[in-house]
């Protein structure tokens, strides 16, 4: 999709403020090109850096039953999944240092 910031004289479109999960309209604001680039930009930085913050989740998600030795098993880590057997005696603490590191890896990141 191309925008044409030339159609008006002032170089301004429109520019739709959502929310994304109710999808409600918030604000109607315009923008310039500079303003939409840097918009762009910000949202392709946001997405890698988020991207490699799950892949490293992940990677630390596959060896957190091995770490805590608690004859576990992983099946699958992807993003924000993780999907292992756990002895129910700890699966409470599996879950809690999968929350931990979820929160310093990606939430504060």
């Amino acid at each position: 999709m191309t925008i044409n910031f030339n159609k008006n004289n002032d170089g301004l479109v429109p520019a739709v403020i959502q929310d994304a999960i109710t999808k409600n309209v918030l604000m109607l604001g315009y923008m310039n090109e500079e303003a939409f680039n840097k918009t762009k930009d910000d949202l392709e930085d946001f997405h890698e850096k988020l991207s490699k913050s799950l892949s490293r989740f992940g990677e630390k998600a596959e060896n957190t039953l091995q770490e805590a030795k608690l004859n576990g098993q992983t099946v699958y880590t992807g993003g924000d999944d993780f999907l292992g057997f756990v002895n129910i005696f700890h699966v409470f603490d599996v879950l809690k240092k999968l929350r931990q590191d979820f929160h310093e890896m990606v939430n504060d990141k």
